[in-house]
């Protein structure tokens, strides 16, 4: 019985064993989900060419896989090429959950080789297994022909007639050539070292121009004579193909644009004294000479005379007139010698002189270099072409001055002056004080109710006194004096304005300077255009004289002197009561 007992408990036991196992096993079976992969997909893509962000020509193509996934998935692509593509996110990942998919591919072109297509295969991983669901073939890349056009779009040019490369002018003037290959193909580059090159930020384009820092001369032209502008692929060497991947062209250069002509240091509104000496920044000189730059050196030099003339009034609308100043006659067919212009050295440069003057009128002329193309364009009958005709208008409808030099050539001119007549006898110079300069505005002593203060002359025992002190006088007989009445010269030396002392008669050539050295006194050149205002006269007149100022204690001599030095007239200044 005992025995029996103990079976019952043992079989029992055994049973409740055996159904917690049962239990345990059917839950196990129920959780397990077996990953259902997809058929493999195979794919062919063509890229096409396209411009990425930033611009650039690139090759790519796009496509979308579809694919269901019954467990949460992950995606591989085993190429660096081959990307999926989330919002502005490319990578070669992606994962989601269980469900249908749809997910974009970006196919690009890096690593693209002409010799072999390239597969890319996507895996699909769901509970630690995983399988290729598609193949994605890249064709190779095809060479392409490296092309080179001009600006007209097209390219031509042989040993017998090369690429000429523009001359200069003014400014710089390039040649434009554009080079392509296929996307992604980097193109090299040689030319001539009298070249220079740029790339045209805005269309791309190479830019040539000539090189002012070669050994070359930018005026002349130069043939070719093998030189030549390369362009070629960087695997120009290696590639094995039939497709071009160098191009020579023969160059040339046309040198200095023919039509152009850079005149370095013009001498515009020179004056010239009497006796050919000209005035400059730089002090006297007998010559001047500019550098000029033209296709072979090659221009013809003309001169011109000039007349000055004044334009009649014009009514400003309102019952008043307004002075229309002055005009200029040319003229190039008259013969002119007493300007001399020199050929062109080698090096460009040309060199102008003015012979003496000796009549008793000023004189002007105009020197113009025109460009040897233009002349053999238009002609000899210069004052045809430079000149303005009656009845011309410019832009807006406006008649222009006939006679005058046209606009387009004022570059080409190289220099225009005024010469001076002969210097003045000297019995025609006196003296006059007329004006104070009130702090950069001329009053005249009219205008103050007083009048003007006019010299004497010098003669007998006074005047031998005088030429006694110096020894530069000995052959001067115009000597004068001129009496400031002290008030007047207190009131500018007080006020701080000084008086202005003129030479009545002065020839053109003359200038006027002081004698004495005294420390007291500031004596200074002013010269004035219409700058002063005579109420009397009602009008503007030029002024020419000596600005002093100072403590006169007892006199001041000035003198006018020739354009050779020479004094022409002596004034003493003093002081009256």
């Amino acid at each position: 019985m005992k025995n029996l007992k103990k079976m019952s408990v043992k079989f029992y036991l055994m049973l409740a064993l055996s159904a917690v196992a049962v239990l345990v096993g059917c839950k196990d079976d129920e959780e397990v989900v077996t990953p259902q992969f997809p058929d493999l997909k195979e794919q062919t893509v063509t890229l096409t060419e396209t411009t990425d962000e930033n611009g650039n020509n690139v090759f790519s193509a796009s496509l979308d896989i579809t694919f269901s996934a019954n467990l949460d998935w992950t995606l591989k692509s085993d190429a660096a090429w081959c990307r999926f593509v989330n919002g502005e996110i490319k990578e070669t990942t992606a994962s989601g959950k269980a469900g249908d998919q749809t997910l974009k591919v970006e196919i690009s072109d890096a690593s693209w080789n002409y010799t072999s297509a390239d597969v890319a295969q996507i895996t699909l991983s769901m509970a630690s297994q995983e399988q290729v669901i598609y193949k994605i073939t890249r064709g190779m890349r095809e060479y392409q022909n490296l092309v080179v056009t001009n600006e007209a779009g097209d390219i031509s040019y042989s040993s017998s007639t090369p690429l000429e490369i523009k001359g200069n002018n003014a400014n710089v003037v390039t040649t434009s050539l554009r080079a392509s290959a296929e996307a992604g193909m980097e193109i090299g580059l040689q030319y001539p070292e009298w070249l220079t090159m740029s790339i045209n930020q805005e269309t791309g384009a190479y830019d040539f121009t000539f090189n002012t820092e070669s050994e070359n001369d930018i005026r002349y032209p130069i043939e070719n004579t093998g030189d030549v502008i390369s362009f070629y692929t960087s695997d120009a060497e290696t590639a094995e193909t039939d497709k071009v991947r160098r191009i020579d062209i023969p160059v040339s250069y046309e040198g200095f644009d023919k039509r152009a002509l850079v005149i370095q240091s013009a001498h515009n509104g020179l004056s010239v004294d009497a006796d050919g000496t000209i005035n400059t920044e730089e002090g006297q000189k007998q010559s001047v000479s500019s550098t000029i730059t033209a296709n072979s050196n090659d221009f013809v030099i003309l001169k011109g005379l000039v007349e000055k003339y004044e334009l009649p009034d014009i009514s400003d609308g309102e019952g008043g007139m307004i002075d229309q100043s002055f005009a200029y006659r040319y003229d190039f067919e008259q013969e002119l010698n007493w300007v001399e212009v020199t050929q062109p050295t080698t090096d460009g440069v040309v060199t102008l002189s003015v012979k003496a003057n000796d009549s008793e009128e000023e004189r002007e002329a105009i020197v113009v270099l025109l460009p040897k193309a233009l002349v053999d364009e238009y002609g000899t009958n210069y004052n045809d072409y430079l000149l303005i005709r009656e009845g011309d208008v410019d832009s807006e409808g406006n008649p222009l001055t006939a006679g005058d030099l046209k606009s387009e050539f004022s570059t080409f001119v190289m220099a225009s002056l005024t010469q001076a007549k002969k210097n003045v006898a000297q019995e025609e110079i006196s003296f006059i004080s007329r004006a104070i300069d009130g702090g950069g505005t001329l009053m005249s002593y009219s205008d103050v109710g007083l009048s003007n203060i006019e010299s004497v002359k010098i003669e007998s025992s006074e005047l031998e006194s005088i030429k006694s002190e110096y020894a530069d006088l000995a052959d001067v007989s115009n000597v004068w004096k001129i009496v400031i009445p002290k008030d007047i010269y207190e009131m500018g030396l007080v006020s701080g304005m000084p008086i202005i002392i003129e030479a009545v008669g002065r020839g053109d050539g003359q200038t006027m300077s002081n004698l004495s050295t005294d420390s007291g006194i500031t004596c200074s050149e002013d010269k004035r255009q219409g700058s002063l205002w005579i109420q009397s006269e009602m009008s503007n007149v030029d002024i020419y004289g000596l600005s002093i100022s100072g403590t006169l204690t007892d006199h001041y001599d000035i003198v006018v002197k020739n354009s050779d030095g020479t004094i022409a007239s002596f004034c003493r200044l003093e002081l009256g009561n």
